[in-house]
């Protein structure tokens, strides 16, 4: 299972590699018959613009409504690969950064590129309803932790994540399947004061 990262495709929050999914994540919903991570302790809604889910969270004081995109992505763990795309994909930056999940968690350097490279995709993906604009790989720095969070540094060139005032809210991060893939997830609002 792959990425799905053309412009015009929206696989955000989507679960349709469900088996696996429904063994790595738990508090799933049903959202239109498909599945989406969801905090039940949030006063809260999935709705759904072409196709792609925005969650809804409900500010019972202000009656504001906060814009959150979900990204899910999973990437099969493949080093090899990773080396070959790490150019194309890490900043200069990150590609310093490398090597420090080798230690700790024994995830090669190519494995790590392949980590931040989902990584990314689950940030793109959760930004997309929110954004709708092309952001390239080195828009984004992340840097994921031992723990299965991680760091993103937004830097998109056109500025509209300033001006809209996304927010990376959470991401994680984890191995599926013996440690064959990596599932990603992220959740990415818009800082109320710049709505």
């Amino acid at each position: 299972v792959g990425s799905i990262s053309h412009k015009g495709e929206c696989a955000v929050g989507l679960a349709s590699f469900h088996p696996l999914f429904y063994d790595s994540v738990g508090g799933a919903e049903q959202v239109r018959g498909r599945s989406v991570v969801v905090d039940s302790s949030v006063d809260s809604e999935v709705q759904w613009r072409e196709d792609c889910p925005i969650y809804h969270n409900d500010d019972d004081e202000s009656n504001n409504r906060e814009r959150i995109g979900i990204g899910v992505d999973i990437e099969h763990i493949d080093g090899i690969r990773g080396e070959r795309i790490q150019r194309k994909v890490l900043t200069e930056n990150e590609r310093s950064e490398l090597g420090g999940l080798v230690e700790e968690l024994g995830i090669s350097i190519g494995e790590e590129v392949m980590l931040r490279f989902s990584l990314k995709e689950s940030v793109y993906k959760a930004m997309h309803p929110i954004l709708c604009e092309y952001v390239g790989f080195q828009e984004a720095e992340i840097t994921p932790f031992p723990d299965g969070t991680a760091r993103v540094v937004l830097n998109l060139q056109s500025g509209s994540h300033e001006r809209l005032g996304i927010v990376v809210r959470s991401t994680s991060w984890r191995r599926l399947e013996g440690g064959k893939f990596f599932l990603t997830t992220a959740l990415v609002g818009v800082n109320s004061s710049s709505s």
